[in-house]
C-alpha cells in the first residue's frame, strides 16, 4: 500500500503529487541524455547514476537536474483538468499552446513543438499531433498521473491517455505508450500486493 511518512494509507492529492514529482525526477535524470544513442544512455546509467554520481555531466543547455517539456506538459495536462473541473483535451489543448507561445518549454522535440504550432494556428486537437510514423515519447512521458486520476475506470483510463496523445502525437504507438504508462500507474496506486505479471498483462 502506497504510505505517507506517518505510516497512514496516502491520499489521492498525495498520490498524484508523488506521481508528479516522481515523473520530474525521471525527467531531470533522463534530459541529461534525451536523444544520446543507446549506448550513452546506458553507460550513464551505470556509470553514474548507479553509482550515484548525480551531476558529472548535465544537457548542453541546462545546468543539472532541469526537467524538460515532458513535465511542464504533465503539469499542463493536470491544470488543464482544473480549468475544465474535468478531463476536456481541448482544455489541455489550449495549455499546450499556451506554453509554448510564451516560449517557456524546455527542450521540445520537434513533434511537440510543431504540433503547438498548429494548435496556434487553429488545428482542431485531433488533428495537431505530429503524424506517424513520427512517434516520440512525450505523450507516455505525461501520463502517469492519470493512472491516479482515472484508475478506478480502466476503459476511461484508456480513452483519455488516447486523448491526451493525439494532441501532439498521432502515432497509435504514442497512445499505446501512454495507456500502458497510465495503466501501471494506476495498477501502482492501489492499495494490494503489486503483481508484476498483472501489471505486463
Amino acid at each position: 500500500m502506497s504510505q505517507s511518512g506517518s505510516g497512514a494509507p496516502s491520499s489521492s492529492a498525495d498520490r498524484l503529487a508523488g506521481a508528479l514529482l516522481g515523473l520530474a525526477l525521471g525527467d531531470a535524470l533522463g534530459f541529461v541524455v534525451e536523444a544520446a544513442p543507446p549506448e550513452v544512455a546506458r553507460a550513464y546509467a551505470r556509470e553514474e547514476l548507479a553509482r550515484r554520481r548525480y551531476g558529472a555531466r548535465s544537457h548542453a543547455h541546462f545546468p543539472f537536474g532541469q526537467y524538460s517539456d515532458d513535465t511542464q506538459l504533465a503539469r499542463a495536462l493536470l491544470l488543464g483538468v482544473r480549468d475544465a473541473g474535468g478531463w476536456d483535451p481541448a482544455a489541455f489543448a489550449r495549455r499546450v499552446e499556451q506554453l509554448f507561445h510564451a516560449g517557456a518549454a524546455v527542450g521540445a522535440g520537434p513533434g511537440t513543438r510543431g504540433a503547438a504550432e498548429r494548435l496556434r494556428a487553429g488545428v482542431h486537437w485531433r488533428e495537431a499531433g505530429a503524424p506517424a510514423p513520427y512517434a516520440g515519447n512525450g505523450a507516455a512521458m505525461r501520463a502517469a498521473p492519470l493512472g491516479i486520476l482515472l484508475g478506478k475506470d480502466l476503459p476511461r483510463l484508456v480513452a483519455v491517455a488516447t486523448e491526451q496523445a493525439l494532441v501532439t502525437h498521432l502515432d497509435p504507438r504514442c497512445a499505446g505508450g501512454a495507456v500502458a504508462v497510465a495503466g501501471a500507474a494506476a495498477l501502482v496506486a492501489r492499495p494490494v500486493e503489486l503483481d508484476a505479471r498483472r501489471v505486463v498483462r
